[in-house]
């Protein structure tokens, strides 16, 4: 996806092919740091950890604002760029 000068985003026809397949690797991706902040399978246990991993990518959310604020973005701008992040977990 690319980002027209306005911030918002612009779809590609690779994007558009790629977007199923990307939203599911993200799911799975998803449910494994759920299942990992868990510690188990246990109902109560994945419940603590989709809890812990929603404040984990908040905390990731926040902290790219800032990185953005500080580089010289708006606080808006900062947090619409920040929206349209993709979690990579490197």
């Amino acid at each position: 996806m690319l980002i027209d000068r306005s911030g918002a985003p612009r779809a590609t026809a690779a994007g558009a092919v790629l977007r199923p397949y990307a939203r599911r690797l993200l799911a799975l991706l998803d449910d494994a740091l759920t299942i990992l902040a868990a510690g188990g399978t246990a109902p109560d246990a994945v419940a603590r950890g989709h809890r812990a991993f929603r404040e984990f990518l908040e905390q990731m959310n926040e902290a790219r604002i800032s990185r953005l604020v500080t580089a010289g973005l708006s606080a808006e701008r900062a947090a619409r760029l920040s929206a349209l992040h993709t979690p990579n977990f490197m």
